[in-house]
């Protein structure tokens, strides 16, 4: 989905509450890395955030980075370009 490929997320949840066994934020904010971060959300939530637009409304996911799991995030679109899927022009 193009608009889904080229819309920036906006993640409700912090690495702050994670048990001292997990990574530190610090490795999380490496320099020196890429970090690969997946996001789970239903065909039927990702609709949901579609139909609401503009209004950029939070809905429940899946946030994952290496071994660490957070369950029922809230997600949604982030930005004003993102939330005017026929704008012309993005910034």
């Amino acid at each position: 989905m193009n608009l889904w490929s080229s819309t920036l997320l906006c993640l409700s949840a912090g690495l702050a509450g994670l048990q001292a066994a997990e990574p530190s934020s610090n490795e999380f904010y490496r320099r020196d890395t890429v970090q690969t971060i997946h996001l789970n959300i239903s065909k039927g939530n990702l609709q949901k955030m579609h139909d609401a637009l503009p209004e950029r409304i939070y809905v429940p996911g899946t946030f994952r980075w290496g071994d660490v799991k957070l369950e029922n995030v809230g997600i949604r679109y982030k930005g004003n370009s993102s939330s005017r899927p026929k704008q012309r022009h993005k910034r």
